[in-house]
């Protein structure tokens, strides 16, 4: 909160994934300082947390959530992370008795229900969880959800810097696919602002303390991806398909005429003389 106080006036402040690690609604004097940060501010907050899901789950589901907070300290809106980290979020089968022992090594995080984008104060935006940001389909629903730009939350604290750079630079792909601009804050890996065209406008280094400035807009136009998604690469791989597996009889060969004439061209290399 004290980076959030010191920054440049501002109509949205991004925390990352997970910056405050607890129950954040069970937190009550927690909620409330986060609260007053963003009516401080007279702006827009979105903070990782850790927070129980509500609907038909069971008792005690927690998910891995965003908070957004309004100019006047209301909490408008959480979003919960769909696409969770297999082994890493979340251990399959862990209530049977061979895994259970093992389950308490392994954050037990529940999916949220569905990839969708939320209505804050500055629009209409789609907020990408860490591991989401490396899926095209993740993103490409959000932005069918009526998503005008992404605010990307990461925690690559876990990450080494070659593997934290790689999962940075996937999010320059979101950002053609979907034509849109994407704000991405990392937790020990390399937060950026990025344009539509994939153009960094601005990124931090890695492992780096700091506020990074900088502007996103809105944008409500869908691309070719958005609108058909993987239909293309997906056709591609069936044609290569197609034509390792047809019979070699069936594959383009060279004309008969045109390997004996390359066979009657003279060479330009000459014998060696003994």
């Amino acid at each position: 909160m004290a980076l959030t106080r010191a920054a440049p006036a501002a109509d949205l402040y991004v925390w990352p994934e997970t910056a405050v690690p607890a129950r954040l609604t069970w937190e009550p004097t927690l909620l409330g300082k986060l609260a007053a940060g963003a009516r401080e501010r007279g702006a827009t907050l979105v903070v990782g947390s850790v927070e129980p899901l509500p609907g038909p789950y069971r008792l005690g589901a927690q998910g891995n959530a965003a908070f957004i907070f309004g100019p006047d300290g209301r909490l408008l809106e959480k979003s919960w992370k769909v696409h969770l980290v297999l082994f890493g979020e979340y251990l399959p089968g862990r209530e049977l008795p061979l895994l259970r022992k093992l389950a308490p090594l392994t954050p037990q995080f529940t999916a949220g229900r569905r990839l969708r984008a939320v209505d804050t104060p500055v629009g209409r935006v789609g907020i990408p969880i860490c591991f989401e940001g490396i899926f095209g389909a993740d993103t490409r629903a959000m932005v069918r959800d009526g998503a005008e730009a992404f605010l990307l939350l990461t925690n690559d604290d876990q990450l080494c810097e070659i593997g934290a750079r790689q999962h940075y630079q996937q999010s320059v792909f979101r950002a053609v696919e979907t034509r849109r601009w994407v704000a991405r804050c990392a937790n020990g890996g390399i937060s950026a602002f990025i344009e539509p065209t994939g153009v960094v406008t601005g990124a931090t280094d890695w492992h780096q303390a700091t506020v990074h400035v900088g502007g996103i807009r809105m944008r409500d136009d869908t691309t070719f991806y958005v609108r058909h998604g993987n239909w293309f690469p997906v056709l591609c791989l069936l044609a290569t398909f197609a034509f390792l597996l047809a019979p070699a009889g069936v594959r383009p060969r060279a004309r008969t005429g045109e390997a004996s004439e390359a066979a009657d061209e003279p060479s330009d290399r000459c014998p060696q003389q003994p």
